[in-house]
């Protein structure tokens, strides 16, 4: 019984010295704190023999996918992780336009004022002035990724190829608008049908009209 008591004494004794000098650790002992503008010594805060104290950065654009992750894989090693900076907040967008002609377009948010760069894997498609808070392009293709760039901050997305497009049912009266509504359609490429009301009671038909597709 006496000897049970000694070893719970004495882990009673271990717990509460690694308590205390968990809490009375000396800043050099728990690693350094950083205070730095960009990322660029993320391999020097991860090769040291302990991980920062705290981490403290300066920004002047958004980090990339590959330094958020760092940035993460440091947090979890036990750095406190903070930063600053005015980085304009932006989004991009691209959508398939529904035409037979095809095309794509591009929605940018980026602050009012600002100088936007658009670009492709290829290289840099427009630059424009963001106007009520962003910028649109159309454009007949692209190739690969889209990226808007504003200053040194990126914000990408992909695009997708193309969208599925189905026949146009007009439906009118007899009349200069539904014939050259019809024409005009047509002559953009698209296969329309029609149901034309000429007379009460008396229709005119263009195509399969039975069913109609609302999908």
């Amino acid at each position: 019984m006496s000897g049970e008591r000694v070893l719970r004494g004495s882990v009673i004794a271990i717990l509460a010295m690694m308590l205390w000098q968990s809490l009375h650790q000396q800043p050099s002992q728990r690693g350094t704190e950083i205070h730095a503008r960009g990322l660029s010594d993320l391999p020097k805060w991860s090769s040291a023999s302990a991980a920062p104290h705290s981490i403290q950065v300066q920004l002047d654009s958004v980090p990339t996918p590959l330094e958020r992750e760092w940035l993460k894989a440091l947090k979890g090693a036990g750095s406190l992780i903070s930063w600053t900076g005015d980085l304009p907040a932006m989004m991009i967008a691209a959508q398939p336009v529904a035409s037979p002609a095809g095309g794509l377009r591009v929605r940018i948010a980026a602050p009012a004022g600002a100088m936007v760069e658009l670009r492709d894997e290829v290289g840099v498609i427009d630059t424009v002035r963001a106007e009520n808070a962003g910028a649109s392009f159309l454009m007949s293709s692209a190739v690969g990724n889209l990226a808007a760039r504003v200053n040194r901050s990126v914000a990408t997305t992909m695009t997708r190829d193309s969208v599925a497009l189905r026949k146009v049912l007009v439906i009118a009266s007899a009349g200069w608008e539904s014939k050259f509504v019809t024409a005009a359609l047509e002559e953009n490429g698209w296969k329309v049908d029609a149901f034309i009301r000429v007379a009460p009671a008396i229709d005119v038909s263009q195509g399969s009209v039975a069913v109609i597709d609302t999908s």
